[in-house]
C-alpha cells in the first residue's frame, strides 16, 4: 500500500508537499518543515532534498506572507486557492494547500503548480498594452500638433486675400504637412523594417560617406537647437558592406536624438574607432540623459527617451527600434549607455569591417530643373473631389490638359473618348477598384503608350506588387512627392513630344 501510495505521489505532474508549520510563543507561523515532497516538487521549485528541511533553511529570506497563509489554513481548518510570487525564489506558483490530520496538527498537504512563465508572459502582455496606450496617446498627440497652425492658416486664408499673408499661411500649411507625411513614413517604415520586408542594397562602401550625409540631415536641426557638433572622422576610408541608404538613416536618427534631447549650446560628439573586426561609431552627448533601469527598453517599439511626463517627451518611440533592426540587419549591434538623468548619454553602433575590398564611387547626383508639362493630356480618377480638384490645379499650372473623374467606370468611359497621355488613379475606388480599371486600360490599342500611374494610400510591398501586375508603370503613396511625380510625367512627355525642346 505505502509503495502504491509513493507510485503515485511522484507521478502526478503537480508538485505536492506536506509540510508541518511551526509557530512562535505568540501563536504566529514563523517556518515550515518540509516532512514529504514528491519529484516533481524538485522540478518546479529548485529545492533539492528538502524532506526534514525548513523553509528559512532552504529559502533565506523567503517572504513572511509564505508562513502567514499556510500558518491561516491550520488555524482555521480551511482549505486555500492562491496564486502567489516569490521574489526570492524568481518563481510564481499556483497553490492549494488544505489541513491534515485532526484538530490540533499543524501539518498542511500542498498540491501546485509553476507558473512563472505564465506569468511573465501576462507581465510582458500588460507592459505592451501599457506601451501600445501611450504610443496612442502620443501618436494623437503628434497629429494634433500640425493640425493647430494648419487651422489657423486655414483661417487666415479664408479671411485675407493680401498677397504676403496667403504666402505665410501656405508655408505653414506646406511645412506641417511635411510633417504629417513624416509620420506616418516614420510609421510604415518601422513596419516594413521590424516585419522583415525590406532588403538591403548591400555593397561595400566607405562609412564616411554615409556619416556624411547623416551631418547633412541634421544641420538644419543643429542651426535652430544651437547646438555644435564635433565630429571627429578619420580621413583614411572605412569599408563596411552595407546599404548606404539605410546607414544613413540609422547615424541621422542617433544624431537627431541627440540634439532633441540636449540643450542649446551643449555639444553633440559623433566619433568612429576600430575594435578587433568591428567599426565603431559613437554618438555622444550632454543632454537629458537616461535612467539606468530603462536602458535595456530603449531600443523597445515605442519606448521615450525623455523621463515619463517631462516636456522634452515627444515622438513616436519607433525612431530606435528602426536603429537596432537596420544595425542587426547589417550584422552589428547598437548599445545605450548613460549614468543617469542629467548626465548625458552615448550610443555605439558595432559594425563588421571589411578591410579587402574599396567601395564603390558614390554616383554623383545633378539637380535637373524640371520640365513644364505643355500639351501633355493627364487624367487624374479619384472618389474624393478635393483631392482630384487639387491634382488638377496643380497639374495646369505646369501646363497639361486635364480631365478629372471619380469611379472607374467614368474613367474608361473618358479614356476611350478623350485619349489621355497619362492616367493617375487611386485604387481604392468603389465600384471598380483601380487595379482593374489600369487592367482594363492595358488592353485598349493605345494602352501600351499610356502611362499608368497608381496613387494611393496603400503603400505595403504587397500593395505596389500588385499595382505592378495591374500593368502600372509607377506607384506613389499619398500624398506623392510632387517633384518626383513631375519628374516622371516630364519624361513621359518628351516621349510623347519627341520633338519638343
Amino acid at each position: 500500500m505505502a509503495r502504491d501510495y509513493r507510485a503515485l505521489f511522484d507521478s502526478i505532474d503537480e508538485g505536492f508537499c506536506i509540510i508541518d508549520v511551526m509557530f512562535d510563543a505568540s501563536g504566529k507561523a514563523v517556518d515550515y518543515r518540509f516532512c514529504e515532497v514528491n519529484q516533481t516538487f524538485e522540478r518546479q521549485t529548485g529545492l533539492v532534498n528538502a524532506a526534514g528541511r525548513t523553509a528559512r533553511e532552504m529559502v533565506p529570506g523567503l517572504e513572511a506572507r509564505w508562513f502567514d497563509t499556510y500558518g491561516d489554513v491550520v488555524v482555521t481548518r480551511q482549505a486555500k486557492r492562491f496564486v502567489e510570487g516569490s521574489e526570492v525564489m524568481r518563481h510564481w506558483f499556483d497553490v492549494y494547500a488544505f489541513p491534515l490530520g485532526p484538530e490540533g496538527s499543524k501539518e498542511v498537504a500542498i498540491v501546485f503548480k509553476d507558473i512563472t512563465s505564465e506569468q511573465l508572459a501576462l507581465r510582458e502582455l500588460r507592459e505592451n498594452d501599457r506601451l501600445k496606450d501611450e504610443f496612442l496617446a502620443m501618436l494623437a498627440h503628434e497629429l494634433r500638433n500640425p493640425m493647430v497652425p494648419i487651422q489657423a492658416a486655414l483661417y487666415q486664408l479664408r479671411q485675407s486675400t493680401d498677397a504676403e499673408t496667403v504666402r505665410r499661411a501656405a508655408d505653414v500649411i506646406d511645412r506641417q504637412m511635411g510633417q504629417l507625411v513624416r509620420l506616418v513614413d516614420d510609421l510604415m517604415e518601422v513596419s516594413r523594417v521590424t516585419r522583415g520586408k525590406v532588403a538591403l542594397r548591400s555593397e561595400p562602401i566607405e562609412l564616411q560617406y554615409a556619416l556624411h550625409g547623416a551631418i547633412e540631415a541634421v544641420e538644419p536641426m543643429l542651426k535652430k537647437a544651437g547646438i555644435r557638433l564635433a565630429a571627429d572622422l578619420p580621413d583614411a576610408p572605412i569599408i563596411v558592406d552595407g546599404d548606404a541608404v539605410r546607414l544613413t538613416q540609422v547615424f541621422t536618427n542617433l544624431l537627431a536624438n541627440a540634439i532633441k534631447y540636449s540643450p542649446a549650446g551643449s555639444n553633440v560628439g559623433l566619433t568612429t574607432s576600430s575594435e578587433k573586426d568591428e567599426v565603431l561609431v559613437t554618438v555622444i552627448d550632454d543632454g537629458i540623459g537616461l535612467p539606468t533601469d530603462r536602458l535595456e527598453h530603449i531600443f523597445d517599439m515605442f519606448a521615450q527617451l525623455g523621463p515619463r511626463g517631462t516636456s522634452v517627451q515627444g515622438g513616436l518611440g519607433i525612431g530606435l527600434t528602426l536603429v537596432r533592426t537596420l544595425v542587426e540587419m547589417h550584422g552589428g549591434s547598437v548599445e545605450a549607455h548613460s549614468e543617469g538623468l542629467g548626465r548625458g548619454s552615448r550610443f555605439v553602433v558595432r559594425l563588421p569591417h571589411r578591410r579587402d575590398e574599396s567601395p564603390l564611387e558614390a554616383a554623383e547626383v545633378h539637380d535637373t530643373p524640371l520640365c513644364k508639362l505643355d500639351g501633355l493630356r493627364v487624367m487624374v480618377v479619384d472618389d474624393n473631389r478635393e483631392i482630384v480638384e487639387s491634382f488638377a490645379d496643380w497639374l495646369q499650372a505646369q501646363g497639361a490638359v486635364v480631365r478629372v473623374c471619380q469611379d472607374g467606370h467614368e474613367a474608361l468611359e473618358a479614356a476611350t473618348l478623350w485619349h489621355p497621355h497619362v492616367v493617375m488613379l487611386d485604387l481604392g475606388l468603389s465600384g471598380l477598384d483601380g487595379w482593374e480599371v489600369a487592367r482594363r486600360l492595358r488592353a485598349d490599342p493605345e494602352g501600351l503608350s499610356r502611362l499608368l500611374i497608381a496613387i494611393s494610400g496603400w503603400g505595403q510591398p504587397a500593395d505596389i506588387e500588385r499595382s505592378r501586375r495591374a500593368g502600372f508603370d509607377d506607384h506613389f503613396t499619398k500624398p506623392p512627392p510632387l517633384a518626383r511625380l513631375q519628374a516622371v510625367l516630364c519624361e513621359h512627355r518628351d516621349h510623347v513630344f519627341p520633338a519638343a525642346d
